[in-house]
């Protein structure tokens, strides 16, 4: 088997493995109930300070108070469960809570979002959001589509090359012997 016959297997498996990848099953919440809990206890309100990994918000709310909302039930920096929620600094949500006082107990199964472009400093110029959720992230189909055109072209200037170098070993074997018979 030659070097060619090998990277193209490879680029096969690679394009294989990362189609099975993007045809198989999306990551579900499989701990959550559809359609997301929505709350009699809504408010909104922009995250000052976060802790916990993300999990635990200190909020200023529209209407003036300072509250604690918690995303998780986990309290271990290295602890997590399938419903934590995380909130970025500077971001307003409409918060969906559990229950009615602070703190507010929250997860990524209640009704909570957030709301307009994301802006660390509330008097400044709104930050251009292009990834996942205020994350600063690439999103996960832009990195999906990258790698999917990687590996077509690559596959494509494999097969050129075999088909190039199959040509030229054919053009070898057909010339005549310049020695003669």
């Amino acid at each position: 088997m030659t070097w060619a016959s090998r990277a193209a297997m490879l680029v096969i498996i690679a394009g294989l493995a990362t189609a099975a990848n993007l045809l198989g099953p999306a990551p579900a919440q499989a701990s959550c109930v559809q359609p997301p809990l929505t709350s009699p206890h809504q408010f909104t309100g922009t995250v000052t300070r976060v802790g916990n990994a993300g999990r635990t918000a200190t909020v200023h709310t529209d209407d003036g108070r300072t509250v604690t909302v918690l995303g998780s039930e986990a309290d271990r920096p290295n602890a997590a469960t399938t419903v934590d929620r995380t909130y970025q600094v500077g971001v307003k949500y409409e918060f969906h809570p559990l229950n009615d006082s602070s703190p507010y107990q929250d997860n990524a199964c209640t009704a909570t979002h957030p709301i307009g472009a994301r802006s660390p400093d509330p008097n400044g110029p709104p930050a251009v959001d292009g990834g996942d959720a205020g994350s600063g992230a690439p999103s996960t189909s832009l990195v999906l589509g990258i790698t999917a055109a990687v590996i077509l072209l690559t596959s494509a200037g494999l097969w050129l090359l075999r088909r190039r170098t199959n040509a030229s070993a054919a053009g070898h074997r057909d010339e005549p012997n310049a020695a003669g018979p």
